[in-house]
């Protein structure tokens, strides 16, 4: 095989494996995004509470995240990466947002782990199963006293603790 087809065919594995790079032009709710292709899409592997949740706590966290967002992700060059075939009930694409730096890339599903702005669902494939779950396991142990994880907002929802910590990220 000539150098030149070799190298055609490694950047497209590469180019498929990494996602497309793209922005998200409007936020609905704290996991619900249009992009700029016209697709509607959530973070894949994680549940964050939406804003108009009865539990006031768990509001005020949807609207944290929504502050965030904004101020982190719209408009912003982005990697989406789309979980194959896997849809929601309401025809959400779910996907893996990242943001490519010069010397590191950020992955935002893992980074509101970190933060406590969501719980992870465990629906997700090997490649990030263990690195999400414990992004949300180090992020509700470095709320030391129930006391402590109280004053932070965690909140209980049909057995599901959904918790914001004030991070820095």
């Amino acid at each position: 095989m000539k150098p030149n087809k070799v190298f055609i065919i490694l950047f497209f594995v590469v180019i498929l494996n990494y996602g497309q790079p793209t922005t998200i032009i409007q936020i609905f709710d704290s996991n619900l995004f249009l992009l700029d292709n016209g697709d509607t899409v959530k973070m894949a592997g994680i549940d964050i509470p939406i804003t108009n949740h009865y539990n006031k706590e768990l509001s005020y966290i949807a609207n944290e995240v929504i502050n965030y967002c904004e101020s982190n992700l719209l408009n912003k060059p982005l990697t989406i990466e789309y979980v194959r075939n896997n849809v929601t009930n309401e025809g959400y694409k779910l996907v893996h947002i990242k943001r490519e730096y010069p010397l590191e890339s950020k992955d935002f599903n893992k980074l509101f782990l970190e933060c406590g702005y969501g719980k992870f669902n465990g629906k997700i494939n090997a490649q990030y199963y263990f690195e999400y779950k414990n992004a949300e396991y180090d992020a509700f142990n470095r709320a030391e006293s129930f006391n402590e994880k109280f004053n932070y907002g965690f909140a209980f929802d049909n057995e599901n603790i959904f918790f914001s910590m004030s991070y820095s990220f």
